[in-house]
């Protein structure tokens, strides 16, 4: 049977070795008052400072001592009656039967998943300006820096180079007006022969595609850019998860790599109906 808060106080006085009246003087009541509190034969609850006081004098639990009695904290009140959903959550965890140890072990849950989440952000926030830092040095093209967000980095380099990747194929499609993506992109917007592969007219030209020479680069480049859209796992406009790990010398090396890709894109010109200039 559940020990009531009579009970309670009545033993954890005896363990203290504590008569009724010194207890009762030491608290502020009645000896009389305590001794019905003691007998059960009080039918109010003692008021939430005598049962402070009583904790504080018995070693004993405060929270405890008020569930024995029937009340609620004051300052546990204030939080159930100042925030409307704690109602719903407290029915939810009754409903669900989970105890006060439960909860207190969810929080305590929660609490270590925000530490692990902070140490991450610190890290992801140096392996940001550790990359940042080399990029500016190499005086990359400044699409590619905006990649060189700490929310990327979380986990590894990846995240950042399929970011700066998705930020070619995005400037393709800017230029081009074309809808696609990956390799099918390259092609359709740079290169000079259909699927048939009879010569046509790029939509985008590198420059003036007039000697073999400048034909062989605009190649060249479309090479690079499939290349770099392979590596990242040939994404797509709303791809964006990591799908292997990329250490911070291979991701200088790719988003390097990227930035030239981003300046030579800054030079094409449209090609007009009827040839390229």
């Amino acid at each position: 049977m559940k020990e009531r808060l009579g009970e309670r106080i009545r033993r954890k006085r005896a363990e203290h070795k504590l008569g009724l009246r010194e207890t009762a003087t030491k608290v502020g009541i009645s000896p009389t008052y305590l001794s019905r509190i003691e007998t059960m034969d009080e039918k109010t609850p003692p008021a939430e400072d005598v049962i402070r006081k009583l904790a504080t004098l018995l070693t004993d639990d405060f929270d405890e001592l008020m569930q024995l009695a029937g009340r609620v904290p004051e300052d546990v009140e204030k939080v159930i009656k100042g925030d409307p959903s704690m109602p719903a959550f407290l029915r939810t965890a009754k409903e669900q039967k989970l105890s006060g140890d439960d909860l207190m072990k969810l929080i305590e849950a929660q609490k270590k998943g925000k530490r692990q989440r902070a140490r991450t952000a610190s890290e992801a926030e140096q392996r940001a300006g550790r990359l940042r830092a080399e990029l500016v040095r190499r005086q990359v093209h400044a699409d590619v820096l905006k990649a060189c967000r700490a929310e990327l980095l979380e986990e590894n380099y990846f995240p950042a180079v399929l970011e700066a990747t998705k930020s070619v194929a995005e400037k393709v499609r800017q230029l081009s007006g074309l809808t696609l993506d990956g390799s099918e992109l390259v092609d359709e917007a740079l290169g000079t022969r259909d699927r048939d592969r009879r010569p046509r007219d790029p939509i985008l030209a590198l420059n003036t595609l007039r000697s073999t020479s400048e034909q062989s680069e605009q190649r060249g480049m479309m090479h690079v850019m499939k290349g770099i859209f392979a590596v990242s796992g040939n994404p797509t406009a709303h791809e964006a998860k990591a799908r292997w790990a990329v250490d911070e010398r291979e991701a200088l090396d790719l988003l390097t790599m990227v930035s030239v890709v981003h300046r030579r894109l800054d030079g094409a010109v449209r090609v007009p109906r009827g040839g390229a200039r």
